[in-house]
């Protein structure tokens, strides 16, 4: 008969572990976020009380059966300390059992950062028991980070952070951790800046069996360091491609790469709404998971119902989870350098114009500026001491789409949808701080504006190129000594 590691009686044991972590229990949060992480789980599974006694916050929990039928505990942790942390190890001990392996992902913590432990089990488990016991992470600890962002702490900063745990067994098969390497090439004579914001396309269909159904799982990651994600469009398991958004930790020299890392964390892992994010309208409740602010240089999403710190809302605009703009304009309080300019905008069917975006030079008048570069729907210019030259070439948009309005040394860029459909060589410098502006005209039609950021121009205004590894499981056996072979 298979072993069934029910230790022993079970009135017995509960009375045993009673004695024994009498005072624990009196620290002990009852954990109710299984809805967030594990929502999928039964609701007849909780509560489950998970705790750690130090250096870590036990967010969640879950022991489950994996697709071989396995049993793994989950524990789902933020890292508590104020400085860095690196794991080798985590494991488990269930009704006097102890686990066979295991290990967390990511393996380097920052002080607030989830991570999740995997701790498998031989033998197998009774659905619907409930099971009791500790665990315990070993990792080394940094009041201060590495200088080099991949670097892990000593290894004499070694410490042991133990929890204890009450969970109920389930038959929810969430999956094993998979990751796959991203080559990031720059193919220009300049340097890719650090923190650049690298666009990251890929057909999501090709990995469903790894995805949540709306990515939530995915990650990114520069060895062992989570690196700030936003999914753009296509975040559907069943999409033919996806747009996210990585901010890079440092620059790529021309001509040369650097590899970065996406994980398929456990299917029913969501975005944390820190590192991992996804456009405000794309979530259940709008922005709940939306960390742009986290990617971009400039970021709104015009959430809420008033006009957003930092920006001008003339008289004409309502701000409703989104800003609707009629016959007026939003502008910005602060300058900014010149960069890219996007706006997730509605155009309206059947008006000449509709909305436009634009840099503003000379202050706050909320009017045409001398040496102000615009564009608006159907048509592009720009306005140099009266001067003033129009391009008719764009095509109509009456549907969702992003507008962009950038330059890069003294000549003016317009796309539509990431393609370019104007430039323009201009006088304008790129040296001076601009006022960003968002433009919805004439009266009776409104714009929509979902959202609009700034992020850095690509060098030579190629966005660098991107190529994708093998997809590879994540396992204990995968843990080497210093580092985690990615």
């Amino acid at each position: 008969m298979p072993h069934v590691f029910e230790g022993k009686p079970r009135g017995q044991s509960a009375l045993e572990f009673l004695a024994t972590y009498a005072f624990v229990f009196i620290t002990i949060s009852i954990v109710l976020l299984l809805l967030f992480a594990f929502s999928s789980i039964p609701k007849n599974i909780l509560p489950t009380q998970c705790s750690f006694y130090s250096g870590f916050q036990c967010l969640d929990a879950a022991l489950v059966v994996n697709a071989s039928g396995v049993p793994e505990l989950i524990v789902i942790a933020s890292d508590s300390e104020p400085g860095v942390v690196n794991v080798s190890s985590f494991s488990a001990f269930l009704n006097y059992h102890s686990s066979k392996s295991g290990y967390c992902v990511p393996r380097v913590a920052t002080a607030g950062e989830k991570i999740y432990c995997i701790a498998n089990f031989t033998g197998s488990v009774t659905l619907g028991s409930v099971y009791t016991g500790t665990f315990k992470v070993i990792a080394n600890y940094c009041a201060n980070s590495p200088a080099n962002i991949t670097a892990f702490c000593p290894a004499g900063s070694t410490y042991t952070y133990g929890g204890n745990i009450r969970v109920q067994a389930t038959k929810q098969v969430l999956g094993t951790p998979y990751y796959l390497n991203i080559k990031i090439t720059n193919s220009q004579v300049s340097a890719v800046p650090s923190h650049f914001q690298q666009e990251i396309q890929f057909s999501p269909s090709t990995y469903a069996r790894e995805e949540a159904p709306d990515l939530g799982n995915i990650r990114f990651y520069f060895g062992s360091k989570e690196l700030y994600s936003w999914c753009e469009s296509g975040c559907s398991s069943a999409s033919s491609n996806a747009i996210f958004w990585v901010k890079l930790p440092q620059a790529i020299p021309p001509g040369q790469s650097m590899v970065i890392q996406m994980y398929f964390l456990p299917k029913n892992v969501e975005y944390s709404g820190v590192h991992a994010g996804e456009a405000p309208q794309l979530s259940p409740t709008y922005g709940e998971y939306d960390n742009g602010a986290s990617v971009f240089n400039v970021y709104q999403n015009f959430a809420g119902s008033s006009c957003p710190s930092g920006w001008i809302c003339q008289s004409g605009v309502t701000i409703s989870n989104g800003a609707t703009i009629n016959n007026a304009n939003i502008t910005s309080t602060n300058e900014y350098y010149p960069q890219i300019f996007d706006a997730y905008v509605t155009s309206t069917s059947s008006c000449a114009k509709g909305e436009q975006i634009d840099y503003l030079m000379n202050g706050q008048n909320l009017a045409l500026n001398n040496n102000q570069p615009y564009w608006g729907h159907g048509n592009i210019g720009s306005e140099v001491n009266g001067a003033y030259t129009v391009n008719t070439n764009p095509p109509d948009y009456t549907g969702l789409y992003i507008q962009s309005l950038g330059w890069s040394g003294s000549t003016l860029y317009w796309w539509s949808n990431y393609t370019n459909e104007y430039t323009e060589g201009t006088i304008l410098s790129n040296s001076s701080p601009y006022y960003l502006q968002i433009v919805g005209w004439p009266s009776g039609c409104p714009a929509v504006i979902q959202w609009a950021r700034t992020r850095a121009f690509p060098p030579g205004g190629v966005m660098p190129s991107v190529s994708f590894g093998t997809l590879t499981p994540i396992n204990a056996a995968r843990i080497e000594g210093s580092i985690l072979k990615i």
